[in-house]
């Protein structure tokens, strides 16, 4: 939808890099199996949720960086985007 340049495409395969990294991330800071103990299920979720802000920490800066390059036409488009996936997912 966005139709990146080169330059833009080198941003944007860093993002996709930084979200794959990420992800990895969240689902490695996942127990195998569910704790069996309350404590135990508390500190999985605290892995988790900082799994999870970990993640967005890393991603911040490479959206950024490329939704920074994107003209005005491209971001519009690219906002559009994220809204009709937003609407998908409710």
């Amino acid at each position: 939808m966005v139709q990146p340049n080169d330059a833009q495409r080198a941003k944007l395969d860093a993002l996709q890099a930084a979200v794959a990294n990420g992800a990895d991330a969240i689902k490695a800071a996942c127990p195998s199996e569910p704790p069996a103990t309350p404590p135990a299920r508390l500190a999985a979720v605290g892995k988790h949720l900082q799994a999870m802000l970990q993640a967005v920490d890393a991603i911040r800066s490479p959206l950024h960086d490329f939704y920074n390059s994107l003209s005005d036409d491209q971001k519009a488009r690219f906002n559009t985007m994220g809204k009709q996936l937003f609407a998908q997912n409710q």
